[in-house]
């Protein structure tokens, strides 16, 4: 949900890997967007100010007398408009696709959760679309959450590990041992000092963050 517009996505996803995303308002419970995609939807985001949808999507492509492959990308949209703001191509590779905005909406942080990937994260400048730095010692992210001071990106995989990454520089800050399975689900505390996640055990933990 929006911090500063009261809206809530909704997303689903079908058989044929198309995927649909909708915006409401729970002010008024009315629907404010609606994205029929060409692509199955991993994950979403939505700016601090509202006005920004991003869609982590992957899909089968089948060029013409050549092998079906996966391929991945990260949609924003004007949530105004429903217009495609930005595309961010990433690497090929069945994976999820988790989005996270930081706390300035001047950039987003990506995660491939592609094994293969070289780049497992990427934080992007949203002006000019570039990448600001990219993490590559972590595999397979499945969840990504950027802090509120803006300090701070965490990224959870599927082998239960939490990243802690520098979210200005890209270097690490650390890592916790969360657990023995895929970390789903990563919220930081409103003062940045703790973290939350969430793995398949059906357990959420509280970590304290070091200084």
């Amino acid at each position: 949900m929006s911090r500063y517009r009261n809206q809530l996505i909704q997303v689903s996803s079908f058989t044929n890997f198309a995927g649909e995303v909708s915006v409401w308002d729970i002010g008024t419970n009315r629907k404010r967007l609606r994205l029929a995609l060409p692509q199955q939807v991993d994950s979403v985001a939505l700016s601090p100010d509202g006005k920004l949808l991003a869609t982590g999507n992957g899909s089968w492509f089948c060029p013409l007398a050549r092998p079906a492959v996966w391929r991945n990308e990260v949609r924003i949209y004007d949530i105004g408009t429903g217009g495609l703001r930005r595309q961010l191509s990433l690497n090929d590779g069945s994976s999820r696709i988790p989005v996270a905005f930081s706390p300035s909406g001047k950039g987003l942080v990506t995660g491939n959760g592609n094994t293969n990937a070289a780049e497992a994260v990427i934080a992007w400048n949203m002006r000019t679309g570039t990448k600001a730095w990219a993490w590559t010692e972590q595999k397979s992210p499945l969840s990504l959450a950027f802090s509120p001071d803006g300090s701070t990106v965490a990224s959870g995989n599927g082998e239960g590990r939490i990243t802690l990454i520098k979210g200005q520089t890209g270097q690490l800050r650390g890592y916790i041992g969360a657990s023995a399975f895929g970390i789903w689900g990563l919220a930081f505390s409103s003062d940045s000092k703790r973290l939350a996640s969430g793995a398949d055990e059906a357990m959420i933990k509280i970590w304290d963050l070091p200084p």
